[in-house]
């Protein structure tokens, strides 16, 4: 592209009423080579003129040339060089998503200008510059902000919507009075601006408000909001911190502000880099697509992500939103100041944001043992999804923006966080940070690759870190090593996991194993063959090759080794046992071994496990191979734990202060003797239930989400009163509980009639997947949701509009690998005949669950 962009000056000017926003911007570009045309990102906007000149010219009045034929904008314009005044023709090509601007003469190298006016609709779709709805006492107003990431800045303004174009923004709103505008920097001047509306008519009761220029940053980091907004603020050094809400919910910022001042703290100190703007703003936005988003200075949340009531979030609420402000909040530096080139290299943003915000929250919560979790909830899904044939590299081809909002999934952000903890961790954590610091400072306010965060890794270490990372990066999959002890020598050999049709495939990884030689020794080892062999300390009590499960692979022992390996499993740390029976069930799925050999290891060597985590995995494990497979045995364990629990462990109250993972682990508890229809379980229900009816305060925030869940489930009376409270509750959190409780009635009308209730306008579309999720998950559902998606496609694939996919992706996730056993014919020819662009890789995926689930269904089914 001969095109460079140096700065856009934006007005925009919305109408929430009318849901439609005007535009005008000035593209100041350099032209590197000469050319007769001009091409621009854009889509879904009416251009109303273009005008062209090498110094700002005056715009001229009541002229216009012929509209370009088959101009998809139905909109006539003129294109005028003031140094000569010829004219020329532009063209909206919606389907190419571009403005082609076709000069009437040649335009050599140098320095222009182009102005543009605009108009766009403000789209209910949770993409580009969409409308949001929210309540004030009752009444349904809305306000207007942005989602540009990938590439939907186009949608809101004509640009090179692409990463490595990048340029300052100077951003003008025209607003309402009463209302207040946000954008990336600070407020510079806000007049009554009637005489500058874009609008014809009626100016009144208008103001403008300017912003200062930003920094060199990409399109799809510009952030617009408009609307009743209220804000907690406090100070960072130097820096605004706000907390920025709809009305009569600010208060409930205070935590999110102490997060942010942390978070700031701990990355200034940590890539050595002061954060870059004057003011950052958390924006709690009410309909929205994903969790958060990076916008440069003006962050974007879920409510539910970024709120917290002290008398309603539980724990789980509180450790979220610790973690996703620190996720985002790493994006500062790392995606923002230094961006990648193309989106083939996202993981380059979202890995490291993963992997930076445990670190952030570890250093300022040790108490809740985060890396624990990241190994079950980060390690663990990122195998999950790269065990499948139909899974991506890490860097992944990406040929077109259709195909961008799959890669935002488990390998970019969990695969790729891994990756980075095994060379974290293999490089040691003091060369591992000055790597990132030369890193951040070498390519700052520029764009980079991965190659060029190898060599600074290597430049920090001397170490190979280019040759260790390439595999994992480049190549799908990723390795299982199996191991054999002969005499005194321990043979190791790799080649890639896959769940299902596994052909041997014998790719190769340079794997760093750190291995545990007996409760005391440890050992390095950097495993580049396809097998080799280490010579063993004598008297080896036991080998762990995956020592705090720091590499990126799954462990298969011979039965020897394995079996010595468990015996002595008190001597392993919490990662490490967490990956032991992941590990063997993993390979259980595989068919490579036998579900027998899960019961044995579990009955025999866990049975006076104390950890809360390994507790909370082995409940949850069992649990859900019952719920896939209905098998008596796994019911049977999972009671047996979830029983010693509730009864001896934590008890079924919480406590003061209490360890999260107790929180965790009650909850869990709680929901899986739900599912077996427990009568101690149901009583307990039963009594929190009356209580919350008599007095809502009554009922514990850390068990509000299982309580909910269960009351439907143990009597379909309940289902009204939390429909009820569903539609009242001001507060998200609360009402996605409540809606995720609705899903799990036994009852088959209420089952029918949730249903078509979730379709329904009292549902937003960005509720939905937590809708789902919870009817997927219900065995009596089954049926109904696999009917349901069948019918309801073409509407959910219309409300989408082709830009909300992630939320059908999540969607597809939810339903298809468990509702679709006993169906699988059907549920394929289904999603083959109903193809939608950018969901194609999910649909592979989702469907290679599906055949990998019902494989073990017909195998262990009771």
């Amino acid at each position: 592209m001969n095109l460079l962009p140096i700065n856009y000056n934006l007005t925009f000017e919305p109408d929430l009423e009318k849901f439609i926003f005007k535009g005008k911007e000035i593209i100041t570009f350099e032209l590197k080579e000469k050319t007769k045309e001009i091409v621009l990102d854009a889509v879904d906007l009416k251009v109303y003129s273009v005008i062209l000149a090498s110094e700002e010219p005056a715009l001229p009045a009541g002229r216009r040339a012929r509209p370009e034929s088959n101009n998809d904008s139905g909109v006539s314009a003129e294109s005028v060089f003031p140094q000569n005044d010829s004219a020329s023709s532009f063209k909206v090509d919606n389907k190419n998503e571009k403005l082609n601007i076709y000069l009437s003469r040649e335009l050599h190298p140098g320095e222009y200008k182009l102005f543009i006016e605009f108009e766009g609709i403000l789209n209910d779709k949770l993409a580009g510059f969409y409308r949001s709805r929210y309540q004030v006492d009752g009444k349904e107003k809305y306000l207007a902000t942005t989602q540009f990431e990938a590439a939907d800045a186009r949608r809101a303004f004509p640009c090179i919507d692409h990463p490595s174009f990048k340029a300052t923004f100077n951003i003008t709103l025209i607003i309402d009075k009463h209302l207040t505008a946000i954008s990336n920097t600070r407020v510079t001047n806000s007049t009554e601006a009637v005489e500058n509306s874009l609008w014809q008519g009626d100016k009144k009761g208008k103001k403008m408000v300017v912003f200062e220029r930003t920094p060199l940053m990409s399109t799809y980091l510009l952030y617009l909001g408009v609307g009743e907004f209220k804000y907690l603020e406090e100070k960072y050094n130097d820096i605004s911190l706000r907390v920025i809400t709809t009305p009569g919910k600010k208060q409930y910022g205070k935590f999110a502000l102490e997060c942010a001042k942390k978070s700031l703290e701990y990355f200034e100190k940590y890539f050595d880099y002061p954060y870059p703007l004057k003011k950052l703003d958390l924006i709690a936005i009410p309909e929205f697509a994903t969790g958060a988003m990076e916008n440069w200075g003006a962050i974007t949340f879920r409510e539910n992500a970024l709120l917290f009531y002290p008398e309603k979030s539980s724990k789980a609420t509180l450790q979220r939103i610790a973690s996703i402000i620190a996720h985002e909040i790493a994006h500062q530096w790392f995606g923002n100041l230094v961006t990648m080139k193309w989106w083939d290299d996202l993981w380059l943003n979202e890995s490291f944001a993963t992997y930076m915000a445990y670190k952030a929250v570890n250093y300022y919560w040790p108490e809740w043992d985060v890396w624990s979790q990241y190994v079950t909830d980060t390690v663990f899904e990122g195998m999950g999804l790269d065990s499948l044939k139909s899974s991506h590299p890490i860097k992944a081809i990406v040929k077109n923006t259709v195909e961008l909002d799959e890669l935002f999934d488990e390998i970019a952000y969990e695969k790729g966080g891994s990756i980075l903890r095994m060379l974290d961790l293999y490089l040691g954590e003091r060369v591992f940070r000055d790597g990132l610091r030369n890193y951040i400072k070498k390519y700052q306010y520029k764009n980079a690759a991965a190659p060029d965060l190898w060599n600074e890794f290597e430049n920090a270490s001397n170490k190979p870190a280019a040759d260790l990372m390439q595999k994992y990066i480049t190549q799908v999959g990723f390795p299982l090593v199996s191991v054999k002890k002969k005499n005194n020598y321990l043979e190791l050999s790799q080649r890639r996991f896959l769940l299902e049709n596994d052909t041997e495939e014998r790719s190769n990884w340079n794997i760093p194993i750190l291995m545990q030689l007996g409760s005391k020794k440890h050992s390095r080892f950097l495993l580049k063959k396809q097998s080799d062999i280490i010579k063993l300390p004598s008297k080896t009590e036991f080998i762990n090759i995956n020592f705090d499960y720091s590499g990126f692979f799954i462990s298969d022992y011979s039965f020897d080794l394995h079996n010595k390996l468990a015996e002595n499993v008190s001597h392993l740390n919490h990662s490490d046992k967490l990956g032991l029976i992941h590990d063997l069930f993993s390979l259980i799925l595989s068919g490579k071994k036998d579900l027998e050999e899960l019961y044995r290891c579990i009955e025999t060597f866990f049975t006076e496990e104390k950890s809360l985590i390994v507790l909370h995995y082995i409940i949850s494990k069992f649990t859900g191979i019952y719920r896939l497979s209905k098998n008596q045995k796994s019911k049977r364990i999972a009671t047996q734990y979830a029983k010693k629990v509730l009864e001896k462990i934590v008890g079924y109250k919480p406590k003061k202060k209490e360890n999260i993972f107790a929180t965790y682990l009650r909850v869990t508890a709680l929901a899986s003797l739900t599912l077996f229809d427990d009568r101690d379980v149901s009583r307990f229900v039963n009594s929190q239930f009356i209580g919350y009816l008599k007095n809502e305060k009554l009922l514990h925030s850390d068990l509000r989400v299982v309580i909910y869940s269960a009351a439907v489930w143990f009597d379909d009376r309940n289902y009204k009163v939390l429909k009820k409270d569903y539609e009242d509750s001001p507060i998200q959190e609360e009402k996605l509980k409540l809606l995720s409780a609705l899903g799990f009635s036994k009852n088959k009308i209420q089952i029918k009639e949730n249903l078509l209730y979730i379709m329904s306008a009292k549902v937003p579309f960005a509720f939905l997947s937590n809708a789902v999720s919870s009817l997927a998950r219900n065995p009596f559902a089954k049926e109904d949701v696999i009917d349901w998606l069948m019918n309801s496609w073409p509407e959910l694939v219309k409300r989408s509009g082709g830009l909300a996919n992630m939320l059908l992706r999540r969607v597809l996730q939810s339903v298809i690998p468990l509702s679709g056993i006993g169906r699988e014919k059907e549920t394929e020819a289904f999603l083959r005949k109903n193809k939608v662009a950018g969901l194609e890789r999910t649909v592979e995926q989702v469907l290679e669950e599906l055949r990998i689930n019902s494989r073990f269904v017909r195998k262990y089914k009771f």
